[in-house]
This record gives C-alpha cells, sequence and structure tokens, in this order.
C-alpha cells in the first residue's frame, strides 16, 4: 500500500509533469506531417532535469523499501520513462529490457 501511494504516486505527478512539459514544445502544423512521438532533445532535457532525478530517486526507494510489493515493476517503468526523456537512452533501453524479462 504504502508502495503506491508514497513512492508510485509522487513519480507518476512528477512524469505528467515532465510529459506535458514535453508535449507542449509540439507544433502541430496542419501543413505538415503530424509526430505522434516528441523528438527528445538534450538541451530541452536539461531543462527538467531535476524532475527527472526525482523521478528515479522516488521510484528507486519504493523499489527498494518494497521489493515484494506489485507496484515494483510500474516504478520500473517510471525509472524507465524518466531515463528516456533525460536522453540517457543505454539506461532507458535497460530498464526497459529487465521489465519486459519479468
Amino acid at each position: 500500500m504504502t508502495a503506491h501511494f508514497n513512492g508510485y504516486y509522487y513519480a507518476l505527478e512528477k512524469t505528467n509533469e515532465v510529459e506535458t512539459a514535453i508535449f507542449k514544445t509540439l507544433d502541430d502544423d496542419p501543413n505538415q506531417i503530424l509526430t505522434l512521438f516528441p523528438r527528445l532533445d538534450t538541451n530541452m532535457a536539461k531543462g527538467y532535469a531535476k524532475d527527472t532525478e526525482e523521478i528515479i530517486k522516488m521510484a528507486s526507494l519504493s523499489i527498494q523499501r518494497h521489493p515484494n510489493s506489485k507496484w515494483v515493476y510500474k516504478n520500473y517503468i517510471l525509472v524507465g520513462k524518466a531515463r528516456l526523456y533525460d536522453c540517457d537512452y543505454q539506461n532507458a533501453i535497460q530498464t526497459f529490457k529487465y521489465v519486459n524479462t519479468k
């Protein structure tokens, strides 16, 4: 219960804030082909690097303190998303592979 409502919930809220900031940068020009996924830029990632670090910290604490919880893999997904948004692609891929194999 505490794994869900402490670490996961607050990490999810921060993830939603970062995603909102990323999607605000999309330029929906009807004269161009619309993009499905936003382009992740390292210069833009520096703007919300503090938030992604906080997401990783909160989700990791939840994983460490409650290793038998059913929210462990959802926390790993949030860690992977935060690493993806931080343009740390190698670690994001490893995190998603770990969740996929478990």
